[in-house]
């Protein structure tokens, strides 16, 4: 009889274990679903590293829209933050966070949510939150830093795009965004790379597990379980514990970094850098606007956020601290100038809002470093965004500037050697494919010519016009686009003088569609943008 029940016991007891087991793991899955759906974050201001994922702390999706979720009401819509640290609040103490003056400075009608964080794009981690939940609350409004010469995936930087997963395999990106040929694309991209197959089979299970929700909700509100630099001290602190306080010392470290040689020059060569993207080096040591990448970039932010979130997102183009363009030529200088304008143009006529700040905006002692904001500079944004959310500009496809009637243009010019060789447009009707240009052309050496672009027609040329160096002259010009009445005839001065006047043909002009000093249609024949030149004044009919 012993050896009988023994033998019993002994076959049943792995049985019982592997029971054990499967409860255990069921009621994990279980936890991890209730967890989910709980607001894990206390005493929030915004994300601290501690709760990052640099320090091995990666919230899940589940987790950042049910405290987005619980932050919402009717009579406080959502104003959800997002972006990288420059957004987070880098280089401000917590009372002047950015953020929370954008709040006064909208009366609190919004509940302003900060979810910024370090290294992090328009669509990363905040982004994905306001894909999800812009579908429910439709008075829900989303800000990001974003830049005009760098789109982003859809589904985010490397760092950040295991929450676009996440929230993928559990079903909560509509289907609008899941099924997006930007996305499936992105999806085969990186399941055919082995650390991108691991992510993506990672998520796949943990949408059926929801062990991540339940581990990082321990790990926040009870004890954290991996080693993180930064943590030593107390690696099992659970991460709520780890409370921010203000920095004492913000003005000696934004004084250390003004003195930095070694630091200037990477921030100097970051900048050029930036100057010089989307352009290719030109005759005689110009750079010129590349219209491919530009139009490049105009698909990638097209695949950011559906149209229909797009009117609801504001895009900040933040300037970089002035102390670090000083090696900058004026040139590069007005290539980031010239970069917000093409930029700026190109995502309002996609539906975004853009917020953009000329090169005077800004002073050194506004900064911290290169680019992270001191409050002085926190506040100049909040007022910013505040006033676009108010008050939104004029959309850039928007007629108001032109007023009835117009025919042409009068530009001041000047014959800068910086701009020989270029071909600069003065006036563009009509959309690509169905469009004209009339542009000027600085020859190497300097002279001066006009031509006129009718789309899929032979490209007209006027003589060249020998000019002095240095010397500035008066272009007038009137177009048949724009005055179809004048017998088709396209006429330019210069300096009062009849130029170049020919019989041209033309696309009728939609008032939308008129661009002075723009070529957004992509012509080959001239730059994106004019340079070197002055607006004067509309030149109109019976003046």
């Amino acid at each position: 009889m012993f050896h009988f029940r023994t033998a019993i016991e002994s076959r049943f007891r792995p049985l019982a274990a592997l029971a054990g087991l499967v409860v255990g793991f069921l009621a994990c899955c279980v936890a991890g679903r209730i967890t989910a759906r709980r607001p894990m974050f206390e005493h929030f201001l915004r994300f601290t590293r501690p709760i990052q994922p640099e320090r091995n702390f990666y919230p899940t999706a589940s987790e950042v829209v049910t405290y987005l979720e619980s932050q919402a009401s009717q009579e406080r819509p959502l104003a959800l933050v997002g972006g990288a640290s420059y957004f987070r609040g880098t280089g401000q103490n917590p009372k002047d966070l950015w953020s929370l003056r954008l709040a006064e400075e909208l009366d609190n009608r919004y509940k302003v949510v900060n979810f910024a964080v370090d290294g992090a794009g328009c669509t990363s981690f905040a982004g994905v939150a306001f894909r999800i939940l812009g579908p429910r609350h439709p008075d829900m409004i989303y800000i990001a830093n974003g830049s005009p010469v760098a789109g982003e995936e859809p589904d985010g930087n490397d760092t950040y795009r295991y929450l676009f997963w996440d929230a993928y395999y559990k079903g909560m990106i509509p289907s609008e965004v899941a099924q997006a040929p930007a996305v499936q694309a992105a999806r085969r991209r990186e399941l055919a790379t082995r650390d991108g197959l691991e992510m993506h089979l990672g998520k796949w299970i943990d949408h059926l597990t929801y062990a991540c929700d339940l581990w990082t909700y321990i790990g926040y509100k009870y004890v954290f379980t991996v080693w993180t630099p930064g943590t030593e001290s107390s690696p099992w602190k659970p991460r709520r514990d780890y409370l921010e306080t203000a920095d004492p010392i913000l003005r000696q470290r934004q004084l250390e970094k003004f003195a930095d040689a070694a630091y200037a020059v990477g921030a100097e060569a970051g900048n050029l850098g930036t100057a010089r993207s989307g352009y290719n080096p030109g005759p005689n040591g110009t750079w010129v606007a590349d219209p491919s990448a530009w139009a490049g970039r105009t698909e990638n932010w097209a695949a950011m956020f559906p149209a229909d979130l797009r009117s609801r997102c504001y895009i900040v183009y933040l300037r970089a601290n002035p102390l670090f363009l000083r090696t900058l030529s004026e040139a590069d200088k007005r290539h980031l100038d010239t970069s917000d304008r093409i930029g700026k143009r190109a995502m309002e006529e996609l539906g975004y809002h853009i917020v953009h700040f000329d090169r005077n905006a800004f002073v050194p002692d506004d900064f911290v470093d290169a680019g992270h904001l001191m409050a002085s500079g926190g506040n100049k944004v909040a007022a910013a965004v505040a006033q676009e959310i108010r008050h939104p500009a004029p959309r850039a496809d928007s007629s108001v500037d032109v007023p009835s009637g117009t025919i042409g243009a009068v530009y001041r010019i000047r014959a800068d050697p910086e701009l020989f060789g270029r071909s600069l447009p003065l006036l563009t009707t009509g959309v690509e494919g169905t469009g004209d240009v009339l542009f000027l052309r600085w020859s190497a050496d300097g002279q001066l010519s006009f031509g006129y672009d009718h789309w899929f027609d032979t490209t007209r040329h006027s003589e060249a016009i020998s000019v002095v160096r240095g010397s500035v002259h008066l272009v007038e010009f009137s177009v048949p686009a724009l005055n179809p009445d004048a017998d088709s005839m396209l006429v330019v001065k210069l300096d009062g003088v009849v130029r170049w006047r020919l019989r041209v043909p033309f696309n009728p002009a939609h008032s939308a569609h008129i661009y002075f000093g723009e070529n957004p249609i992509h012509a080959t024949t001239a730059e994106m943008w004019i340079d070197g030149a002055d607006f004067v004044r509309f030149l109109r009919r019976g003046h």
